[in-house]
């Protein structure tokens, strides 16, 4: 009641309530509580008719090709095996560190045209290179057309902040003429950071990086005696003058080798040529100027059985059309005719190697 200002009560009606029944579905959890024990305000009554479900087929939307990254294109190109016939043979690939591909560098606000390459190198890999001198850490730029590009000094390679030297390139431009790779060893590290300017690079290319091991001499000339066993030199001319001296150091050949692609009878000294192709980086004969690669070198067996019987005072060696051939000696100015091929002695030739050579050429032949 509310007292008025005569101070009498007044009557004032306050709503109450109602309550009303809750609809749960019966897949509630409520469902399983409501039993005799629940209030009746809390039991579930039965549900409504199900309403029916719209079902929507899916579409299957086709996944897009995946496009080669441009990691897998450069690995891809780092194993084609046109590279690997133009390596130099006196490194050997031991392991791939990382590569990149700059075909698409493009530059930035301020105008330049960097890359960036970080790689990791494991400790046991700097152990070995501490322990082993012949190891190094290499970097080289392959070229989409098959071919190795030079390292530019215009470049400025920095490897984790050291100004690192760029290799001379070759003096000849040619596909045999293998330019030098640029050598990381002096500032490897754990983590190394690889930067250079890709402005003075003629066309896209990839730069693999690579621990490599430098081969001797005599392991190079392993190779191309293995290579000799399965096929040998191809023919040539049968005629002629042929000099028992290397036309490249000017002494008497040891091991006479020629090209598969030689058509002249003269050899060289497979020794003094090696020496010669990694002291310029160019793989031509002295002779013929045609491409020699260490994959078409190969030991001239019939020379080097001559070489063997050869008195050494003889100079020079005259071949006749009818295979027959004369010794030449320039002391006295004649000519003597061969005897007939012997078993080879130390004493008479005074060389171990050219009589080891003589030996194989003939459990080839």
């Amino acid at each position: 009641s509310v007292m008025t200002e005569a101070n009498q009560p007044v009557p004032v009606s306050i709503p109450t309530r109602t309550r009303k029944r809750v609809h749960m579905p019966r897949s509630s959890a409520l469902f399983s509580l409501a039993n005799k024990s629940t209030p009746a305000c809390l039991k579930v009554l039965k549900p409504d008719r199900p309403r029916p479900q719209l079902h929507i087929p899916r579409v299957q939307v086709p996944s897009p090709v995946a496009q080669p990254s441009p990691s897998s294109k450069a690995l891809k190109l780092y194993q084609d095996p046109a590279f690997k016939i133009q390596s130099d043979p006196f490194r050997e690939s031991v392991e791939l560190l990382a590569i990149s591909n700059l075909e698409n560098v493009k530059a930035s606000s301020d105008g330049q045209c960097s890359k960036a390459i970080m790689f990791q190198v494991e400790p046991r890999i700097l152990d070995q290179i501490k322990r082993n001198t012949q190891l190094r850490v290499e970097a080289r730029l392959l070229s989409f057309h098959q071919k190795y590009l030079n390292w530019k000094s215009a470049m400025e390679p920095h490897l984790n902040r050291t100004l690192l030297r760029t290799p001379p390139p070759p003096t000849q431009d040619s596909m045999w003429a293998l330019p030098q790779p640029l050598d990381l060893t002096e500032s490897i590290d754990s983590s190394c950071l690889l930067n250079f300017d890709c402005r003075p690079l003629s066309e896209p290319c990839v730069c693999a990086i690579e621990l490599v091991r430098i081969r001797s001499l005599e392991d190079v000339i392993q190779v191309v005696e293995s290579a000799s066993l399965e096929s040998s030199c191809p023919p040539c001319e049968t005629q002629g003058c042929v000099s028992l001296s290397c036309p490249i150091s000017f002494k008497r050949i040891i091991i006479p080798a020629r090209s598969t692609q030689c058509k002249h009878p003269q050899p060289f000294c497979l020794r003094s040529h090696l020496q010669l192709c990694q002291r310029s980086s160019l793989w031509h004969c002295p002779i013929c100027l045609q491409p020699a690669p260490i994959h078409t070198l190969r030991i001239d067996r019939k020379f080097a059985r001559l070489l063997v019987l050869a008195n050494p005072n003889y100079t020079h060696i005259l071949l006749s059309p009818d295979g027959s051939c004369e010794w030449i000696s320039d002391d006295d100015h004649t000519t003597q005719p061969t005897q007939a091929v012997a078993k080879p002695s130390v004493d008479d030739v005074g060389s171990q190697r050219s009589v080891a050579i003589a030996e194989i050429c003939d459990r080839v032949s």
